[in-house]
């Protein structure tokens, strides 16, 4: 038997022991988000551009695809815990931010998971796709230029 064995079989064996049997877990840390972005004002899609995504408060620099697409993937937590012991929930929301350059920023905060028993079913809940938030077509606004006002010339 391996070393690594060996010490896997007293692991387990001093767990049933003293009733602890270790359990490996894990959770989403996480949400990822996939997204596709238009122009509000014309409706053309917004392909190709470099896009930065805020995911609760973690960002991501990524690039629209040609079909004006982008992906976040999201974090796992592993986590080793015992029989009957303390585990992590999943992550209950997704605050996502979206910054392209030219237009106004997205913001946005998903309740994808039940935070209390009071709220048997999250608002946002039929977005979550496996551990993904589909954002669907999110409509960016055209950052409003600020110019000057032209001053006429003096006359003298």
């Amino acid at each position: 038997m391996s070393r690594s064995t060996c010490l896997l079989v007293v692991i387990v064996l001093c767990g049933i022991a003293v009733g602890c049997i270790p359990v490996p877990k894990k959770t989403v840390a996480h949400y990822g988000v996939e997204g596709r972005l238009t122009d509000a004002a014309t409706g053309a899609p917004i392909a190709k551009s470099r896009v930065s995504i805020w995911v609760d408060g973690q960002e991501f620099k990524k690039k629209t695809n040609p079909r004006w697409e982008f992906k976040v993937a999201f974090d796992m937590h592993h986590f080793c815990t015992w029989l009957g012991g303390p585990w992590w929930a999943d992550a209950t929301r997704a605050a996502v931010d979206i910054a392209i350059d030219g237009y106004t920023p997205y913001q946005r905060t998903f309740v994808v998971r039940s935070e209390s028993l009071d709220v048997p079913l999250p608002p946002d809940q039929g977005r979550l796709k496996e551990s993904f938030v589909m954002l669907g077509e999110i409509e960016m606004k055209r950052r409003e230029q600020v110019t000057a006002p032209s001053v006429a010339p003096l006359r003298r």
